[in-house]
């Protein structure tokens, strides 16, 4: 018996399975960009390059403006990159005569971001000691810090590119995200469309990054996927334990001595090239605790360096002013101030200053 068609059954099941669907995404994109609800896009400190020697470095002579989430915009500066894609003007590695030279290596914190250029520790600190030497020599302060930077291309950075400045001394930034980056090593985060990406996101390809940069829901359902994909609670534990890092003995133990053992590293460099050198501790308000700093400490005395602790004078300043930005992890200009005075206080008081 030959069946009848009923009319307008196929425009149904095309309604009802594909243009309901794609109404009721549209919808919820429409109303999640209302009310700003998503995870965020990743800042744009920098449009970076894939490098033969460190894992990555900014796109030389580029300039990129920060445009703040919408859900968040708490400030806007521009990034200008020199020719070696570092957040820097130039300098010659040729040091001029009578002039003291200093190289700060670091992650984001030294690289300034949440900060104009002019308002970053290093800038600050550069005139702090200019207006305060003791002798007539000028003083030039050299920034290779990079965002996401941890200790191993931060010494790579200086083996290949700072002792090349004939540095008087070295600066290394440390904050307790190095130990987890560590952990995460040379395969995080990688390099897509000058994008920086996790190992796991980088798997999605170019539409993926596409459909996380321009759709919300997307972004929702991805970082699920991401995060049911690699929970760190599965098996293989494939992502750090944050409060491990913060135990001694803890799971990150390993990570800490591999820290430990790049700085023993950097100060065989400083010596080799002539150069005091000095670490210097800063938190982001989210890692303000007592064992990072209590640690590098020791670390320090034991290895005969200085180690400039940060925290105390930011709790301190935070009373009066805003030294965090409240969404974003890194300083206020106020912040750096707060900084660049306390590692000027410090490098004065242990003689390691023109």
């Amino acid at each position: 018996m030959k069946k009848t068609r009923v009319p307008g059954t196929r425009i149904a099941i095309f309604c009802y399975f594909i243009l309901v669907p794609i109404t009721i995404v549209f919808l919820l994109e429409g109303l999640l960009r209302v009310l700003h609800v998503g995870p965020s896009i990743p800042l744009p400190y920098a449009r970076f390059v894939e490098d033969n020697v460190l894992p990555f470095r900014g796109t030389p002579n580029s300039v990129v403006k920060n445009t703040p989430w919408p859900a968040g915009d708490e400030f806007e500066f521009e990034y200008r990159y020199n020719s070696l894609g570092f957040r820097d003007s130039e300098h010659s590695f040729e040091k001029p005569r009578n002039v003291f030279r200093i190289v700060g290596i670091g992650d984001s914190f030294t690289v300034g971001a949440g900060s104009c250029f002019e308002g970053t520790y290093l800038f600050q600190l550069q005139n702090l000691i200019k207006a305060n030497k003791k002798d007539n020599s000028d003083v030039e302060i050299i920034n290779l810090g990079m965002n996401r930077y941890w200790p191993e291309p931060e010494r790579s950075a200086l083996e290949t590119i700072g002792i090349r400045y004939s540095p008087d001394l070295i600066l290394v930034q440390f904050s307790p995200n190095d130990i987890t980056d560590t952990y995460i090593g040379a395969d995080c985060p990688l390099v897509l469309d000058g994008y920086l990406l996790s190992r796991q996101a980088y798997e999605l390809g170019r539409f993926g990054l596409w459909l996380y940069l321009n759709s919300r829901v997307c972004r929702i359902a991805l970082k699920l996927y991401l995060d049911h994909k690699f929970n760190p609670d599965s098996e293989d534990k494939s992502e750090p334990r944050w409060d491990d890092v913060f135990e001694d003995g803890g799971y990150h133990e390993k990570d800490w001595l591999k820290v430990e053992n790049e700085y023993q590293r950097m100060i065989s460099v400083a010596k080799k090239a002539r150069a005091q050198i000095a670490f210097i501790y800063i938190p982001s308000e989210t890692q303000e605790k007592e064992y990072a700093r209590r640690r590098l400490r020791a670390w320090g005395q034991k290895q005969g360096v200085l180690v400039i602790d940060t925290l105390p004078a930011l709790r301190n300043a935070e009373k009066d002013e805003k030294v965090y930005w409240e969404q974003d992890i890194h300083c206020t200009q106020e912040g750096y101030r707060v900084i660049a005075e306390t590692v000027f206080r410090n490098l004065n008081s242990a003689g390691l200053l023109p």
